[in-house]
């Protein structure tokens, strides 16, 4: 079985490599996203089937300046969670992705909020994927 880990790289102005930091586990890790944040830290989002729920989970971390992780967070259920896009919110930030565990079924889109510290104090809600259809539902939990 292959792995696939998540990395991230941070350069300087030059495009010279400052440090290079590899994380997850033994299965498939990956990175969509990443958002700088007060305090000189990051926000990294993408998806995990290494650790969490069951198949892939949104997988959130937290990193400093030189790349060590602070946490790490899985959200889903037992089908397929990917985050795929994260911005910084007040207390926190706000994550984007898809789900097969949660919402009308199928693939649908889904907002998590954590704070700093990745704790979930809402999931904003769904959408269901129409793909270009005219119907769309919202579904707040």
């Amino acid at each position: 079985m292959t792995s696939f880990f998540l990395q991230c790289v941070k350069i300087d102005v030059n495009g010279n490599e400052v440090w290079s930091k590899t994380y997850g586990g033994a299965m498939e890790d990956a990175g969509r996203a990443i958002a700088p944040i007060e305090g000189n830290h990051y926000f990294v989002a993408g998806y995990t089937n290494s650790m969490g729920n069951g198949d892939y989970d949104f997988l959130l971390l937290k990193i400093d300046a030189s790349g060590n992780m602070a946490w790490n967070k899985t959200y889903g259920g037992t089908q397929s969670d990917k985050a795929y896009a994260i911005a910084e919110t007040a207390g926190g930030c706000v994550a984007v992705g898809d789900t097969r565990s949660k919402g009308e079924g199928e693939s649908d889109a889904w907002i998590i909020k954590v704070d700093v510290n990745g704790t979930s104090p809402s999931r904003l809600g769904t959408a269901k994927e129409t793909f270009g259809c005219s119907k769309s539902t919202t579904q707040a939990t």
